[in-house]
């Protein structure tokens, strides 16, 4: 990129330090297609940090909640468990933000396209700890 028209319309893959010179390679076009028609766009906190730092835009993920004894018992609580047993069987990640600073450890958001049920899902889920399987 050679002149700030360039990066109109555009944003980030992830989070970009300040003072870092910005390439083609780490802007998402306006056009980018990340969220797939029929989908919402849900923020999601996952419960281990270091995991997280491999999710990029784009990414496909499989979401599961851990469930306590009543999981395994097989109560249900959280519902709209697919036939994989997660929450979203795939979900399209188009947004990763890490805040700065020492009081963000562990608050990295992932926002992720699913349907309204899967929406759902995930928001009977709030609280829980909440995984992920990368699909790509």
């Amino acid at each position: 990129l050679t002149r700030v028209p360039d990066a109109d319309g555009s944003s980030t893959g992830g989070a970009i330090a300040a003072g870092t010179p910005l390439t083609s390679a780490s802007l998402l076009g306006p056009d980018a297609g990340l969220r797939p028609p029929g989908t919402v766009l849900v923020p999601t906190v996952f419960g281990d940090a270091q995991s997280v730092s491999v999710i990029r835009p784009g990414h496909r993920l499989r979401v599961f909640a851990a469930g306590g004894a009543e999981a395994a018992e097989g109560d249900d609580d959280l519902g709209g468990l697919g036939a994989s047993g997660a929450l979203v069987d795939e979900a399209v990640v188009t947004a990763v933000h890490t805040p700065a600073g020492p009081a963000a450890q562990g608050s990295t958001v992932v926002t992720l396209a699913v349907t309204e049920s899967e929406a759902a899902a995930l928001a009977r889920g709030a609280g829980a700890y909440l995984s992920f399987a990368l699909l790509n």
